[in-house]
């Protein structure tokens, strides 16, 4: 396995083994850090050790850390190893597969929608959603996740214990991706919905037969995006991953539309108002004393038996505006849907008279589009109210600490 990083170099597996074994060992751990040689090293030996390692991103630390009350991670006296030190990655494969419960790794969730909360996972509970087969050695994995972040992990994970090589792509310029892409001749790509669209410009017409998988997670599925995708990649298999810091990898889909596993009908339900329950014993350990977990995540039941749903927005898509309720998901994805825009963000705006008014910022595909243009096809498809009052056409948009369309 190698850890390909354009700005770190090359780990080849010796070195990446060296890297595990050669750093300290304490029973907890605290690394921020968003270097995934270093990240991902550090994870292993928690996982091998049985130790919890907290992992943030300095972001995370900067912003948040300095402020939390009573979680202070303080090195302990190391933990001794019950077997022998493994010669090499496959035996550390082999071990920890064997032994998925022996040590965990803690993150911290976004706080969008509260104080954010600390979630602790085994490996066991983080390879649920990682495919571990012959089929998948020798593929290359493109990193296009944060590192510290659950899907990040994730990504490393399936990569490591399928022996594949990984690309680091995180907030690399759209250019430098696609020289990577081509370069390292990556098979499989999981990213966000904006990453996808900042990449697609800036393929032009390079050529990337390789290519077998993309993998959207992290933000709503973008049917205009994904035909746009599968024109430009008709070879490439394109799968839906809806997953969480509470719970890592939950379902996954070829579609838009979801549908519970076989043998997990129990562990998921549907609220009264429509929020997608996940029972506890799906998720990673915090502080949750409910037996179903409310993800906060609003969907539409397409079938009860098997159950079947679709994701239409968070309860924080919705404002008001003028006494009418809007989804600011709705507007953004209209936005998307004509062939002159690349991309969209809509945000309410404070208005002494209406309380919010509307508000969108757009990238072009096309640079001779208009504002007014854009508001005459938002008319024909919304009413008034629904139609931003402001439409600013700008360069690109700011994406945040984990790959997301910031609003």
């Amino acid at each position: 396995m190698r850890l390909v990083d354009s700005q770190t170099g090359i780990t080849d597996n010796e070195a990446f083994y060296q890297k595990i074994f050669a750093g300290q060992v304490s029973r907890r751990r605290l690394l921020v850090s968003q270097d995934p040689a270093t990240v991902f090293s550090e994870l292993l030996r928690g996982f091998y050790y049985g130790n919890e390692t907290l992992l943030l991103d300095d972001s995370l630390y900067e912003n948040e850390w300095k402020q939390w009350e009573g979680v202070a991670v303080a090195n302990r006296e190391p933990e001794e190893h019950s077997g022998k030190l493994p010669d090499e990655l496959d035996d550390l494969r082999s071990w920890l597969s064997e032994h998925p419960g022996w040590g965990s790794v803690s993150l911290l969730t976004s706080g969008t929608t509260g104080k954010p909360q600390r979630v602790s996972h085994t490996l066991e509970s983080l390879l649920r959603g990682v495919k571990i087969n012959a089929n998948q050695r020798g593929k290359v994995w493109g990193l296009a996740f944060n590192p510290t972040h659950i899907a990040g992990i994730e990504v490393f994970l399936q990569a490591f214990f399928n022996d594949c090589d990984l690309v680091n792509l995180f907030s690399l310029p759209p250019e430098r991706v696609v020289e990577l892409l081509l370069e390292e001749e990556v098979t499989h790509l999981s990213a966000t919905p904006s990453f996808y669209r900042n990449l697609l410009p800036s393929l032009g017409q390079v050529e990337l037969p390789g290519l077998e998988r993309l993998t959207f997670g992290g933000e709503r599925f973008d049917p205009v995006l994904v035909h746009r995708l599968r024109e430009r990649f008709p070879a490439a298999r394109i799968t839906n991953v809806y997953a969480s810091t509470e719970g890592a990898t939950l379902l996954v889909s070829d579609t838009d539309i979801f549908t519970v596993p076989v043998g997990l009908e129990d562990s998921f339900r549907i609220s009264d108002d429509k929020h997608l329950l996940v029972s506890q014993r799906l998720l990673g350990e915090f502080q949750n004393n409910e037996e179903w977990y409310d993800t906060g995540d609003r969907v539409e039941e397409i079938s009860a038996e098997p159950l079947r749903i679709r994701f239409t927005g968070r309860d924080t898509d919705n404002v008001n505006v003028g006494g009418y309720n809007v989804n600011l998901a709705e507007i953004e994805d209209a936005l998307r849907g004509l062939h002159e825009v690349r991309e969209a963000r809509v945000i309410p705006r404070q208005n002494s008279l209406l309380g919010q008014i509307l508000v969108a910022e757009v990238v072009l595909q096309e640079p001779e589009v208009t504002e007014q243009q854009l508001r005459e096809a938002l008319e024909k498809r919304f009413q008034r109210y629904m139609v931003p009052r402001m439409i600013s056409i700008v360069q690109e948009l700011s994406l945040s600490r984990t790959g997301k369309l910031e609003r």
